[in-house]
């Protein structure tokens, strides 16, 4: 009975990853791999200090657009990313 109860409740309420994927998964992996490739994590190997102060101008927009879409998760009424008052 509960072998039952679990494959219905995964078939029924757990989201299909393939199909729907994690919300700001793109901007997340562009993100790191620009981090990852900058000379400081190359230099250093830390990345949590390589994407807060040391961190490459190359990166800063991925980083920017990362924080809008995670900040979107939390209040849907503004998206920041595809506001044209942000010129973004």
């Amino acid at each position: 009975m509960t072998q039952y109860v679990k494959q219905v409740w995964e078939k029924v309420f757990e989201p299909d990853h393939e199909k729907h994927p994690k919300l700001c998964q793109e901007s997340r992996e562009m993100f790191k791999s620009c981090v990852k490739e900058s000379h400081c994590f190359k230099n250093t190997e830390d990345f949590k200090k390589c994407a807060q102060e040391d961190i490459n101008s190359e990166c800063i927009p991925y980083r920017v657009d990362f924080f809008r879409c995670k900040r979107f998760m939390i209040d849907r009424t503004k998206d920041f990313r595809r506001d044209p008052r942000h010129g973004i």
